[in-house]
């Protein structure tokens, strides 16, 4: 009873809160007899003005929806109405969509796993703009869960892969947020989804940016270009940013080139919106060619724009183009003014990339006006801020770095041992296989075929040793990688030890660069020439720098090799190259070389690596004065090339010759490597 008033009250005041709206309910709904078909008409009415964009009477129809749906107790209808009312308040009052998106959560009691998803995407948006972390950590965590699921190239799920990718940007976690745009690039590459593929360059583009790297920032905003198809506000934003890009690398005829561009198109004409953004590029520009007095009237009405839309990008870069303004004119006392407000803008927002910047150019226009103090404040601010920053991005690299290790080696495990259960498994089925035949074929010998069951058992044999060696070299293979690890971890940790941490932070991001090549190339038993020379110049150059830049190297290709078609065993030529650099070249008084050719000649493919180290008689007795080991990875390579051998027919083989100079000195060491030639469509 009192359940019944409660509702007739609200119905009630429902009833009469629409009516006072300006927008009245449409007049179908007045004709509807029963409560099921009006909730009915108002879901599908409220869901097409939401799809439709017309957000307008979107709050009081699902308002008196909901009055209407507690009423008559379907409590099943209240998800939709209050996720309609998250959509209208979303980007506009986002406390006020995160209420009704959690409403429209706690009262789904099964919600589809695209309605959850849904929900917990916008609820990530939401708080991600009201930069609220532990919120939008938290949600992180659960989509993460929520998409566990989806395959990799479901379209859906590289939508709320980009949005995550999105948050993590914001919290200055550039590391994940590039790993994400990439993991979508690749698979948007499967499935040719050109919406993801834009956006997701693009994205990479403005991370990139944000970190201070606008040779990469330009790269891959360039590859969004061919994708971009009509689309008038995705062409707006890749080439407004790569005028930005261009300009910022010293390139400014490529920087007008592209705002030109972002000029001629229609909305340039007619939005407010896009006039204010291309005048703040255009007078970047025109700073930058010394054209200040048609600039300074620019960037004034840009930033009077700007000022009234404070969480814009958009103002920190009017800000930033002012300064340079301001400093080329030898103002620096309204430099010091705009820089101030630019601090506490990016304060505000936590962008510490720009504030850096920011500390930067506070340093420098102290020191233009005579204040050293002052200059020597914000420089070591400066100084302690940056980092902070570099210490965090190290630490976020080498965390990632650790896990996807983990998880890779929890992989190999499990791996390793279905292989092994299939190797069991292949043998017991063979045996019960070879029982039957026997019986069968011990009664067709007595009508005399005898012939056919010696010959199938000879093909049962050789299918059985096909299918071993191909298991058994993937095995050798699996071996291989871990020990590859090992030794790059060894090289990496000189950097860490020493606390520099801008070495640091690239070393590592080159180390994972290079983890990433390894783990992709093992998975196959062949890989192009292409990419494992990638790892292998990869791995040589950490090696180079880890030497202090000992030795010089080259990797060459002959003319008649076409890297793009061969395929090579993954990782083969690496362990010949670390005992060229770590047995001859590091032991040698003096800069060394190191050269590594391939080429092709009777058939083979002949991959020579060279190095003019201390040779290896007199690296053995080193190693046996120091009591090292024989190179495992050495014994795996020569027993990977005789399962070569065994399994395809060829004569690979390995050649090692000692070089020696007029005086009959050792002059260094030749390793010559043939192996078969092995084309892409084989």
């Amino acid at each position: 009873m009192l359940r019944y008033i409660v509702a007739c009250c609200l119905l009630i005041c429902g009833y009469h809160a629409v009516r006072s709206q300006t927008i009245p309910l449409p007049a179908k709904y007045y004709q509807l007899k029963t409560v099921p078909e009006q909730l009915k008409f108002l879901k599908k009415t409220i869901n097409d003005s939401v799809n439709a964009g017309r957000m307008a009477p979107v709050p009081s129809w699902s308002h008196y929806a909901i009055v209407l749906a507690h009423g008559a107790g379907a409590d099943s209808m209240l998800p939709v109405f209050y996720e309609c009312l998250g959509d209208a308040y979303n980007d506009k009052q986002n406390d006020s969509a995160i209420h009704y998106y959690r409403l429209a959560l706690t009262c789904a009691r099964h919600p589809s796993v695209v309605n959850r998803i849904y929900l917990q995407q916008s609820l990530l948006y939401c708080y991600t703009a009201l930069d609220k972390r532990d919120s939008v950590l938290a949600y992180l965590k659960e989509l993460e869960k929520s998409i566990t699921a989806l395959p990799d190239t479901n379209s859906g799920k590289l939508t709320v892969i980009n949005s995550m990718a999105i948050s993590y940007e914001s919290m200055n976690n550039y590391a994940k947020a590039i790993n994400l745009f990439r993991f979508i690039v690749h698979n948007a590459l499967i499935i040719k989804d050109s919406n993801e593929l834009q956006n997701a360059f693009i994205n990479i583009g403005t991370a990139y940016n944000e970190t201070g790297n606008d040779t990469l920032a330009t790269w891959y905003t360039m590859q969004a270009l061919p994708y971009m198809g009509n689309k008038e506000d995705v062409k707006l934003v890749a080439y407004g940013n790569l005028s930005n890009y261009f300009l910022s690398v010293g390139k400014p005829d490529s920087a007008n080139i592209f705002l030109r561009k972002a000029e001629q198109l229609p909305s340039s004409k007619t939005n407010e919106d896009v006039k204010m953004y291309l005048g703040m590029r255009r007078a970047a520009i025109l700073v930058y060619e010394k054209k200040y007095a048609e600039a300074a009237p620019l960037l004034e009405k840009s930033l009077q724009y700007y000022e009234k839309r404070p969480t814009e990008l958009s103002l920190i870069n009017t800000l930033l183009i002012y300064v340079q303004l301001d400093t080329c004119l030898h103002n620096y006392e309204q430099a010091k003014v705009h820089l101030m407000h630019l601090y506490d803008v990016t304060k505000d927002r936590n962008l510490i990339a720009y504030r850096t910047y920011t500390l930067q150019f506070l340093s420098a226009v102290a020191a233009k006006q005579g204040d050293y103090k002052a200059a020597y404040d914000y420089q070591q601010q400066y100084i302690t801020l940056n980092n902070e920053y570099k210490s965090e991005l190290a630490a976020q690299s080498f965390a990632e770095l650790q896990a996807e290790y983990q998880a890779y080696r929890s992989k190999e495990q499990i791996d390793k041992l279905n292989k092994e259960n299939r190797i069991k498994d292949l043998k017991l089925q063979v045996a019960f296989r070879n029982k039957i035949w026997y019986i069968i074929l011990t009664i067709f010998l007595l009508i005399t075929f005898s012939g056919i069951f010696y010959l199938r058992q000879l093909k049962n044999k050789a299918a059985l040793q096909q299918v071993r060696s191909s298991l058994e070299m993937k095995a050798l293979r699996s071996q291989m990688n871990p020990h590859f690890i090992f030794n790059s971890l060894n090289s990496i940790q000189k950097y860490i030890w020493e606390n520099k941490q801008e070495d640091a932070a690239e070393y590592l991001t080159r180390f994972a660069r290079l983890i990433r090549l390894v783990l992709e190339n093992s998975q196959h038993q062949n890989v192009l020439l292409t990419e494992d020379l990638a790892a292998l110049r990869l791995y040589v150059d950490m090696e180079h720098r880890r030497n202090n830049n000992k030795f010089d190297y080259s990797i060459s290709l002959a003319e008649d090799v076409n890297a793009d078609q061969l395929l090579v065993p993954p990782l083969l030529l690496q362990p010949y190259v670390e005992n060229a650099i770590w047995h001859g070249l590091s032991q040698k008084e003096g800069r060394g070389n190191l050269t590594i050719s391939v080429h092709r000649q009777d058939g083979f493919l002949i991959c020579t690596i060279t190095d003019d180290g201390i040779g290896r008689a007199k690296a053995a007795q080193i190693k046996q004065s120091a009591g090292t080991k024989t190179s495992l990875a050495m014994n795996i390579s020569a027993q990977r090339i005789d399962w070569i051998n065994k399994d395809t027919g060829a004569k690979a083989s390995v050649q090692i010759r000692d070089l020696y100079d007029e005086k009959n000195n050792a002059a260094g060491t030749t390793v010559t490597i043939y192996l078969p030639l092995i084309f892409k469509h084989d």
